[in-house]
């Protein structure tokens, strides 16, 4: 199977060709870094695992494990009502496809760097693929996931885009997407498995940006661009984190280095663990946004709080704000690499970023005179310039993020203040030179998402 490639956001695709079943033959240019298929997302693993979670989330054992699931999530206080009902139906299918797709590399003998969630459906090489849903996924962040085990050793090469995410990071924890749920905090943003975490400011590159990342047992005595596993699954995670959506993700491709000693498990290996997994990890996730940093009030925010490994903050809370209010919020960034702004559904699912203004990240915000963010949360537009609009929703989750922060940064004076006002009292109650928006703006800022967003 060959792939066409295009030059798509200022990087030319190159060569990469599926040479039979599971093989790939990896074209190396002069620096000896496997090049990748395309500049975008659409590499022939990521195809060829959604492929395979297709077919195990068509299988009749999901279907069924599906139904039998979602008689308790019906029975969830949020969802009651109509509205309420089709977003636990929603949540059950994205959940489903989330743990499907895990499923579908999860053969770490054979590890694949594969896109694990996107909060709009999408179509790569004409195979569509529904929506596959972490709680608060950020609109800015490429989230990209390997499977591996402690005992193996494994290559990681990766090129920095052009221009680069405002922060890149690789994470490597103990697995439990598929294992123990219980071992994961349900009260901190982190799951508490963490191994070690890397930020893109410790990659040590090549002159034209690429680099390779020895993944395995041996301890690293200082040695750069190397992880030391530790024994059994593994989970790789790496973060594009896009301070414009313009910014390129790094290209990552990962390989065996020593020789695979099982066999790839088969379709209905996977379609039979997926079925057994489903109800206690929708039974976790449900937990989760019930207990989530131990259910903050309404309209506040917890945190800022320091994020497993040092590489960011974070503040999250829950919202509910009726057609005639609004919300304000003020923070500063701290000359932060990366800030971002969201909302999130009550199940924390984050509706499309592609349709509405639900999030905004630093290219996509405008300071106040004095330095400060000011972001309104409301259905109505505000006229304010950083406007976060609850996309029909009455009640949901904000999360706030900073990342790349001034060495020495402890988190204090990030978060300024949050207040719940009367809509109609809202320019009385902000000072004047918050920044604003006049229609035309807010027209071009739409169509800017629809066009950007798609481009990763």
């Amino acid at each position: 199977m060959s792939f066409s490639l295009q030059r798509r956001g200022g990087l030319t695709a190159l060569a990469l060709v599926m040479c039979g079943p599971g093989a790939i033959s990896i074209a190396k240019p002069a620096t000896g870094l496997p090049v990748l298929a395309r500049a975008t997302l659409a590499t022939p693993d990521q195809i060829a695992s959604e492929q395979l979670a297709l077919q195990i989330l068509a299988a009749p054992q999901i279907k069924q494990a599906k139904a039998q699931i979602l008689e308790r999530l019906l029975a969830d206080a949020d969802a009651q009502g109509s509205t309420g009902k089709d977003q636990a139906r929603r949540v059950l299918d994205q959940w489903t496809t989330y743990l499907a797709f895990n499923a579908a590399f999860s053969d770490t003998q054979r590890p694949r760097v594969v896109t694990v969630t996107d909060n709009r459906p999408h179509s790569w090489s004409g195979q569509p693929f529904p929506v596959s849903a972490l709680p608060i996924s950020n609109p800015d962040n490429i989230y990209r996931s390997s499977l591996i085990d402690g005992e193996s050793r494994y290559a990681l090469h990766g090129h920095f885009g052009n221009p680069r995410a405002g922060q890149f990071s690789i994470e490597l924890s103990r697995k439990s997407i598929e294992g123990d749920l219980s071992k994961q905090s349900k009260t901190f943003g982190d799951m508490g498995n963490q191994v070690v975490m890397i930020t893109d400011d410790t990659i040590r590159t090549e002159p034209d940006g690429s680099f390779t990342i020895l993944i395995d047992p041996d301890p690293s005595n200082g040695r750069a661009n190397h992880i030391q596993t530790v024994p059994g699954p593994l989970l790789l995670h790496y973060r594009d984190s896009l301070s414009d959506w313009r910014q390129e993700p790094t290209r990552l491709v990962i390989r065996n280095v020593s020789a695979p000693d099982r066999a790839a498990p088969t379709l209905s290996d996977l379609v039979k663990s997926t079925a057994a997994k489903l109800p206690d990890y929708v039974t976790f996730w449900q937990d989760f946004k019930n207990s989530f940093l131990g259910t903050p009030d309404y309209n506040t925010l917890a945190g800022p709080y320091r994020r497993d490994g040092g590489w960011g903050y974070s503040a999250s809370g829950r919202f509910q704000i009726a057609a005639d209010e609004a919300l304000v919020v003020v923070v500063r960034n701290d000359r932060a690499a990366y800030t971002g702004f969201q909302i999130a559904d009550p199940w924390m699912v984050t509706p499309d970023p592609s349709k509405f203004l639900i999030s905004r990240n630093k290219a996509q915000s405008v300071p106040d005179g004095d330095g400060r963010y000011t972001y309104v949360v409301s259905a109505k537009d505000p006229g304010v310039a950083n406007w976060i609009e609850t996309a029909g929703l009455s009640r949901g989750w904000l999360q706030i993020r900073w990342q790349g922060v001034t060495p020495g940064s402890n988190g204090k004076g990030f978060l300024e203040s949050v207040a719940l006002v009367k809509f109609a009292d809202l320019h009385k109650t902000i000072p004047a030179d918050v920044a604003k928006s006049a229609p035309e703006r807010r027209r071009r800022e739409r169509a800017e998402r629809v066009t950007t967003y798609p481009i990763r």
